[in-house]
């Protein structure tokens, strides 16, 4: 038992079933093809409410997680996606968009669940791969949640620590952008901006900002 137990701990399988090392036992598959693509800026990777035959992993740059045309979140570079409702076969509940030059590899959805069924711990690869779009979302909500300074600060940061985790050139970003993401008008964005810069709060975007 307490071989399972270290086996199977929370840490070690944030490890072992890292989407990185799933990538590499699929590229290490000689019947599986691919493909890699650059895709540019503000590009539909998948579309909400339809069935997509591929699985997509995010080698460089970042993506958005949206609904309706709303920023519900951001995943970066080493994430597949594609694959959250494969257990369940429901059509992808989110839009997923480029948010900057993205370059991807993408599997075809039967090679991909057909290498999974065949692997003893498949299903540990799709658990920590659907964590961590949970976690994304659920850090997105906890900051749109939050009020006035503190939340235009939170979401900045976050979306800054994004950018450097995600092996990209610098994000090119709106005041458009922002307050879909943060959830408020562009004018109300603007005003807490000039208020934290008063208090010697720097913008993180401020030497690539196209606003």
């Amino acid at each position: 038992m307490k071989a399972i137990n270290e086996l199977y701990n929370l840490e070690t399988v944030s490890q072992n079933f890292h989407p990185q090392e799933l990538l590499k036992h699929l590229l290490n598959e000689s019947n599986i093809s691919y493909k890699r693509e650059l895709v540019a800026k503000g590009n539909k990777l998948f579309n909400a409410d339809q069935e997509s035959d591929k699985i997509i992993f995010i080698s460089s740059g970042m993506v958005t997680i949206e609904k309706e045309n709303h920023i519900y979140g951001f995943l970066q570079a080493d994430n597949f996606i594609g694959c959250e409702n494969m257990l369940n076969k429901n059509n992808n509940f989110f839009d997923i968009v480029t948010f900057t030059e993205t370059e991807v590899i993408i599997f075809k959805t039967s090679t991909f669940e057909a290498f999974l069924r065949h692997s003893q711990e498949g299903w540990l690869y799709l658990y920590m791969q659907n964590q961590r779009v949970r976690q994304s979302l659920q850090k997105s909500y906890y900051i749109r949640r939050k009020k006035g300074t503190e939340k235009v600060l939170l979401g900045l940061q976050y979306i800054k620590s994004i950018e450097e985790e995600s092996d990209s050139q610098p994000i090119e970003i709106t005041y458009s952008e922002i307050s879909n993401f943060l959830g408020i008008e562009v004018n109300s964005l603007k005003k807490t901006l000039i208020e934290l810069k008063k208090k010697g709060i720097k913008n993180p975007f401020q030497q690539n900002e196209v606003y």
